[in-house]
Order: structure tokens, then C-alpha cells, then sequence
């Protein structure tokens, strides 16, 4: 028979239920495995997301993992046939070894029975690996189920649980435990690594040692040894040089067992009372009042226990002391249990002692301090004006989890009209939560009643989403043409990284053009074409191209190929690492300057037909051939389309037959030749006004020439003779296209996918280059192929660029939604991580 009806239990749904798809273990697999090993999946999780620690980021790492292992009762009272997968499910190894494999953590990793002690001993050895250099962290702690009745019968007999249903650690009426669940984890590493890492830190362990009984003062081999205790605990102190008096408060093994607890308070007076006093006495207590005794998990419960107290800088009150017991003389030995909540010392920082004993004779004690962090006086203020929407990141491995994690946020949310708890979830969603799960969820909202009212309008991926590593991005620098009036002004008001690379560049262009471009563009007329002039229009559209250039960089994105169309090749080279800054800007201004002299040369003409049908159309038409030499091609879109270049009657005329056939056709905004004989009046000025540019540098990445058609590798080769060739020779965009799918094909697995981002601030037929790509004679498709604009000027500019962000989210790319959307003095301020205890944790999709 069992000794009482008593016991601390968890709810049975936490036994019963798993996401074992969450962790790539199918349902049927999931029958098999011990309910206790499932549950430390799930809290594993839980602990890294409350250190603010991204799983995915430790993977592959030294993390070292101890378990404690003591009951194993599942194996027990299973009642099917036990198969090779009952093994590998209930075998203990597999409470460490599994987690080390689900999580990718390539430490030691040890399951361990030192009964009572186990788990304890488990955070001792993470110690020991982090402060001899084998593991940077280490994962620890312990679980205990409560699955078979013969264990308890068998405590029973052993006379150790209570008769009377209740856990009395230290009273005279102590005469046993009651058995309790539970399961536990912490997450080790060393402080000065948390610090710098801005991990959520609890408490500081000072020391730590473990020594086993022997014979020293004991007759038989249950019987515990006060002596070997208060070594153990000699031993700390010692060791790592910690005061007696620093000690405030020691959470006792305290079983509540007649023997034991006398034995253990003694040997803890041996050690602290001349080190206390009446008035200052050592305060104890023992978890197992409250929860009972969860055996293999009680050190580790009890360690959460003092680093919530130490959090909260009180004393939890020990329950069910009413009469001390005879035995323990706490007077004498200035020893206190604590029965009511006592706040800590307002002058004093706190050091506690925790022991753990198993009834085999291992012992374990630790040394905690209470962490003092040194707050940033900064306080976290939600950016003024700069963000009017932030980009919420979510990722899940089910849309049910997301469901659940939105409805308990708005659920635990302080008040609705609370801007720093929006604040903080804001931030714990960009910098602590992992992104990297399959289904990737974006919401796009300034306050908490934006949240309620957009949440079921989230964009999410379609499909898992894809790795990164397979995923490309080509920048498209567009040409003169889509720039307007506005260009930069919104960005500019509401960005501080697009302003402040703005900034940077007008005042270096100043000094070259003797006025400040973005002041020339608000002062230009509403009804004004001087937008067009090369002179206003291509320092515009640099100040914007570079603008947006760093600001897709301080998202995290990096290009894997750059390439321009016309005027875009000067900012495609700057971003290529071919040309400085100040060279780029050299070359805006003379190229533009320069191309104003040939403005009202001539019209721009693009048609819907590729060169052949074009040379196939002037070959039929006797009026067309009349004027063959007079046009000129500026630019190779695609297979399907050129832009002719020519006075505007020559391009009228061309223009009225292609009606008559049906072809497509408009004229573009400059009147001016670009591309064609009319740029060689001024080759010389050109080649004379860049003669002394230093030597350009050998791409940093890959750089795709719309002058040649191909890859530019050599240094060198971005010279003034090139420059002038760029703004004369046809613009070979169609080619260009086609050897960046080329290379990237050849350089990517299958089924990956290409992004191509247009930096401009209006579209230029981004269909052109699905057109280009698909007449490639290698084409295939297998490789996905995804084209983004950041800007339309007849669209909410925001909106835009968010949707465009939260495509390249989706397609794999790790955006740092942090360093994007917050200043830089806020992201060394981490004091919102201690606010956050009110955001759930992953909400798990879990089945029975």
C-alpha cells in the first residue's frame, strides 16, 4: 500500500500531449517515447526563448547537456508488446542524448542517477564543462513523472513518505515527503558571455562541488552523512573563496524526513553560525513544502526557485512549519525557516546556498548570487516619427501555434494604450524570438489596436519556407527615367538610415555642384520637365539609389550579383566595391553634366518586338528602310522588346506602322538620344573630365556589365573609357540578364530560388526579366524566379517596401529586423528583456 493519498502533480495533459511534429518526430514514433523525454523538447525550447537565446543559433555548437535520470515508469505501464523503438524511446540515455540530437548540440551529453541529487549534480557538471573550456553553454536539469504506482508502494515500505499526506521540512511533526512532478531546465554560460551576449541573466553561480558519503559517519548505505554535508559545503566555500557571512538565505534539501532534516541544519550551522546572529540569522527553507518532493528534479526546482526569489528580491515563506522540530536547535545555531515573504536587504547583494543530497550519499551544494545588471540609462522609447508601422516578424511550424501565440499576446497584453509594452514586443519579437521555422508570418502595425484590427490581415509565406542558402538576390540598378519630384521625400522624413546616407551624399555632391541636390528637386515646379534635365535627374536618382542601398543593408541583405541599366552601372559599381563613394560621385556629376549638353537631342521610342522582328518589319516597309540608318537601338530589354532612339519625327513614323500592326509602342520621358551617335560630341569631355580616376577595384560582388552583356572580374576595367562606352553603346540588358541566371544556375543547388530587386523608384517592366531569363538556352524550372519593386510612386511607399521585405522574409532571407527599425542606442539597451514576462512562450500545436 502507499503511505497517502498526497501528491504534487502537473496537469496529465503535459505528460499526454506533444508537437512531435515541431521536432520532425512523427505521431506514431511519438507513442513510443517516455512522456518525460517529450516534455524537456518542449521546455528546452521554452528556456532558450526566456534567455533570449534563438535555438537555431547554437546549433552545430560545443553545448554540453546533462539529465538527471532516477524513476523510469513509462516502460512500465505501457501495455503493448515492447518493440526496438520502446528502447530507443524509454531507454534514459535518450532524456540527454535526444535533446543533443533534436537541437544539434555537439557537447558532452550524459544522462545521470544520483538519485535525489541528480539533477543538481547535472548543473555542477555543466559548470565544470563551461569553466574548463569544453562547452560555451550547457543545457541542465532534470524530470520526474509519476507514472507507476510500485514505486511509490515501494517508498512506502521504505517508511519515507508521509504517513499524513503533508511535507513538514524542519517541524516536529516531519514524518516524510510527498511525492511531486515536475520537470526542469537552465540554461548555463559563462556571465561575462551572457552579458555580452544580452541574455536574459537570473543569477550568478559562484561555486559548486559534489562529493559522495563513503563510510565517513555512517553505518549503512541509505543513511546520510552530516559529515560528508558539511565537506561538501567546506569544500565550495574554499574553493572559490566565498564569505560565510555573504550567505542570506540556504535552500535545504529539507525532505522532511525525522533523520534527515536534523542532520542536514546541524551541519549547516557548523558552518554559518559565527557568521550570523540573532538578529542576522541564515534564513532556510525547502521547496518540497510547497510541491513536494520531485526527487531527480528537485535541484533543478529548486534552483529556479532561488533564481526567482533572487529575481524578485524576496524570500518565498516556507509552508506547514508550525512547531520546530526539538532536534534542529535554531537559536543557538541563528538559523530562521522563513514564514513569511521577506524582502531581501536594500544595501546588500544576496548570496544563497542550495544543497541536494541523494539516498545513496551523493552531495551537491551551490553557491548563487543575486546578478546586478548595470542599466543602461537610456530608457527604450518607441522611435518618434522615424517608424510609422513597424514589420512584425513571426515564425511558426503551424498556423494553429500562431493562432494561439496572437490570441494569448493580446490576451496577457498590459493596457491597450501602453506604448512601451508594445515597444518591448516589438523588440522581443525582431531580436530574441528564433525566425527561422518554415511558416514566416508578417504583420505590419504601430500600436496594439493595430495589432487586434490587422491580425487576420497577416502576410504569410504560401509555403514552407525555403533555406536561405538556396535563395539569390541580384540588385537592378534602373536608369534615368523613373525618377520624380519626390523622389527621396518620404523615406527621407520617416527613415533615419535612408536620411542620414542621404545627408551623407548630398553634402559630398555639394561640393561638386556647388548647391545642395535635394533642395534643386523641392525647388522645381509642379508643371516644371526640368526632372528630366540628366543634370537633376541623375544625382537624384543616385541620392536615392545609394539611400536605398544602406537602408536594405541595415535589413541584413545582401546581394549576390549587381547590375545596371545605363546611368544605374555607376551605383551598381559602387555597390560592387568597384568604385569609392566620392569617385562614384565625381562620375555622377560629370556624366550628368555632361549629358545635359546633348539634351533635346533626340526622342525615345520602346516597342513591343525583339530585334529580329524589328529588322524583319524595316526589311517589308520601303518607307521604314528610308530610315534604317537614322534610327538606332538604345537598349536590348528582351526577346520581346528595344528601344529605339532617333528625332521624334523619324520615331513618329515608326510609331504609326507599328500601330497599323498592332505592336506596341510609347515614348519615354527624356528627349534626349541616350545610347546612340548623338552621345560622341562629347566623348573627349568625358574621357578628359575622368582621366584622372584611381584604378577601380576588383568586384566584391559580382558585378554584370549592361555595356558588354557579361561579367566584369578584372580590376581596372571601370575607367573613363568604360564610362563614356556606358552612356554610348546600346544598353545589353537582355544579355545581362542571361548571364546572371547563367551564373547563378550554375552556382546554385535545384530548386532554389532567384530574387531579383529593382533599386528605382518607380517600376520599369520588371516583366522583362521572367522574358530574358526564359529565352536562356540552359533555362529551367526548377529554379523559381521572383521579381521586387520597392517603390511605386502611385502607392503607400511603406506598404511597398514592407511587402517587399516581407518577400524576401518569406524566400528564406534573414532580415535584422532589429538594426532596421530601432536606433542604435536602443539596441545596446537590453532592460526590455526583463519586461517581457508577460509574453507567452511558443504555443505549442500539440496532440495527444
Amino acid at each position: 500500500m502507499i503511505s497517502n493519498s498526497k501528491s504534487g502533480l502537473i496537469d496529465c495533459k503535459h505528460w499526454k500531449q506533444f508537437d512531435s511534429l515541431f521536432f520532425g518526430i512523427s505521431s506514431k514514433e511519438s507513442e513510443n517515447i517516455d512522456p518525460q523525454q517529450r516534455i524537456l523538447y518542449s521546455i528546452l525550447w521554452e528556456a532558450l526563448e526566456d534567455a533570449h537565446i534563438k535555438p537555431s543559433e547554437f546549433r552545430g555548437s560545443d553545448t554540453s547537456v546533462f539529465i538527471r535520470s532516477m524513476n523510469n515508469d513509462y516502460p512500465n505501464i505501457k501495455n503493448t508488446q515492447s518493440s526496438s523503438n520502446d528502447v530507443l524511446g524509454t531507454s534514459t540515455t535518450f532524456l540527454s542524448n535526444a535533446l543533443s540530437f533534436a537541437f544539434d548540440l555537439r557537447g558532452a551529453s550524459l544522462t545521470l542517477d544520483t538519485a535525489c541529487s541528480s539533477s543538481l549534480n547535472a548543473i555542477h557538471l555543466g559548470c565544470q564543462t563551461i569553466l574548463n573550456g569544453q562547452s560555451q553553454i550547457s543545457i541542465c536539469g532534470g524530470v520526474n513523472a509519476l507514472l507507476d504506482p510500485l514505486v511509490s508502494i515501494h517508498y512506502s515500505r521504505l517508511s519515507i513518505l508521509s504517513k499524513k499526506g503533508v511535507s513538514r521540512p524542519f517541524d516536529i511533526d516531519a514524518d516524510g515527503y510527498i511525492r511531486g512532478e515536475g520537470a526542469g531546465l537552465v540554461v548555463l554560460k559563462k556571465l561575462s558571455k551572457a552579458i555580452l551576449d544580452q541574455d536574459r541573466i537570473y543569477c550568478v553561480i559562484r561555486g559548486s562541488c559534489s562529493n559522495s558519503d563513503g563510510q565517513n559517519q555512517k553505518n549503512y548505505n541509505s543513511q546520510p552523512s552530516g559529515q560528508a554535508q558539511y565537506e561538501n559545503i567546506q569544500q565550495t566555500l574554499n574553493r572559490f573563496d566565498i564569505p560565510r557571512s555573504d550567505f542570506f538565505y540556504v535552500e535545504a534539501h529539507g525532505t522532511s524526513t525525522p533523520v534527515g532534516d536534523p542532520i542536514e541544519i546541524e551541519g549547516l550551522s557548523r558552518i554559518f553560525k559565527d557568521h550570523h546572529s540573532s538578529d542576522n540569522p541564515l534564513y532556510i527553507g525547502s521547496l518540497k513544502s510547497q510541491f513536494g518532493h520531485t526527487e531527480s528534479a528537485s535541484g533543478v526546482a529548486s534552483l529556479i526557485k532561488v533564481a526567482m526569489m533572487l529575481k524578485h528580491r524576496k524570500l518565498s515563506p516556507n509552508i506547514n512549519f508550525i512547531n520546530p522540530n526539538p532536534k534542529i536547535d535554531f537559536d543557538n545555531w541563528n538559523i530562521k525557516v522563513v514564514t513569511d515573504l521577506i524582502d531581501f536587504p536594500k544595501d546588500q547583494t544576496i548570496t544563497i546556498g542550495l544543497n541536494s543530497f541523494g539516498f545513496g550519499g551523493s552531495n551537491c551544494f551551490m553557491a548563487i548570487q543575486e546578478y546586478k545588471p548595470i542599466h543602461d540609462q537610456i530608457h527604450d522609447q518607441k522611435i518618434p516619427l522615424e517608424q510609422s508601422e513597424y514589420l512584425i516578424p513571426f515564425s511558426v511550424k503551424s498556423q494553429l501555434s500562431f493562432d494561439k501565440y496572437i490570441d494569448e499576446v493580446l490576451r496577457n497584453k498590459p493596457n491597450i494604450d501602453d506604448d512601451e509594452s508594445f515597444n518591448d514586443f516589438v523588440r522581443y519579437q525582431c531580436q530574441s524570438k528564433d525566425l527561422n521555422l518554415p511558416i514566416r508570418i508578417t504583420l505590419s502595425c504601430k500600436d496594439w489596436n493595430d495589432v487586434i484590427s490587422k491580425r487576420n490581415l497577416m502576410i504569410s509565406s504560401d509555403s514552407e519556407t525555403r533555406s536561405s542558402d538556396l535563395t539569390s538576390i541580384v540588385y537592378i540598378f534602373c536608369g534615368q527615367g523613373p525618377q520624380w519630384k519626390e523622389i527621396c521625400d518620404y523615406l527621407y522624413q520617416n527613415n533615419h538610415i535612408f536620411r542620414n546616407s542621404v545627408q551623407k551624399c548630398d553634402n559630398l555632391m555639394k561640393e561638386y555642384f556647388g548647391y545642395s541636390i535635394l533642395e534643386k528637386l523641392r525647388s522645381i515646379a509642379s508643371d516644371s520637365n526640368e526632372i528630366y534635365y540628366p543634370i537633376i535627374a541623375q544625382p537624384s536618382l543616385f541620392l536615392f539609389q545609394f539611400g536605398m542601398m544602406n537602408l536594405l543593408k541595415s535589413w541584413g541583405i545582401q546581394p549576390d550579383a549587381v547590375v545596371g541599366r545605363s546611368f544605374g552601372e555607376v551605383t551598381s559599381a559602387l555597390c560592387s566595391g568597384i568604385i569609392t563613394l566620392e569617385n562614384a560621385i565625381k562620375i555622377v556629376y560629370f556624366r550628368s553634366t555632361l549629358q545635359q549638353l546633348t539634351f533635346g537631342s533626340g526622342r525615345l521610342l520602346s516597342i513591343g518586338i525583339g530585334i529580329d522582328k524589328y529588322n524583319e518589319l524595316i526589311g517589308k516597309s520601303e518607307q521604314l528602310q528610308s530610315l534604317k540608318d537614322k534610327i538606332e537601338i538604345a537598349c536590348f530589354n528582351s526577346p520581346d522588346s528595344i528601344i529605339l532612339t532617333s528625332d521624334e519625327d523619324n520615331l513618329k513614323t515608326i510609331q504609326n506602322h507599328l500601330q497599323d500592326q498592332g505592336i506596341f509602342s510609347a515614348f519615354l520621358g527624356p528627349p534626349c538620344s541616350f545610347h546612340s551617335s548623338k552621345q560622341e560630341s562629347i566623348r573627349d569631355k568625358v574621357i578628359e573630365s575622368l582621366s584622372d580616376l584611381p584604378q577601380s577595384s576588383t568586384p566584391k560582388i559580382p558585378f554584370f556589365s549592361t555595356v558588354t552583356g557579361q561579367q566584369m572580374k578584372e580590376d581596372s576595367f571601370y575607367n573613363n573609357e568604360y564610362i563614356y562606352q556606358n552612356l554610348r553603346q546600346p544598353v545589353r540588358f537582355n544579355e545581362s540578364i542571361q548571364s546572371i541566371y547563367q551564373f547563378i544556375i550554375d552556382k546554385q543547388q535545384p530548386n532554389s530560388s532567384t530574387i531579383f530587386i529593382e533599386i528605382s523608384p518607380h517600376p520599369t517592366r520588371p516583366f522583362y526579366i521572367p522574358q530574358c531569363i526564359k529565352a536562356t538556352p540552359n533555362y529551367s524550372n526548377n529554379n523559381k524566379i521572383t521579381t521586387l519593386s520597392l517603390i511605386h510612386k502611385k502607392k503607400s511607399i511603406p506598404e511597398q517596401i514592407q511587402q517587399t521585405l516581407s518577400q524576401l522574409y518569406f524566400n528564406g532571407i534573414n532580415l535584422n529586423f532589429q538594426s532596421a527599425q530601432f536606433e542604435s542606442k536602443e539596441l545596446h539597451n537590453s532592460s526590455f528583456k526583463h519586461r517581457t514576462d508577460w509574453i507567452p512562450k511558443y504555443q505549442w500545436d500539440s496532440q495527444e
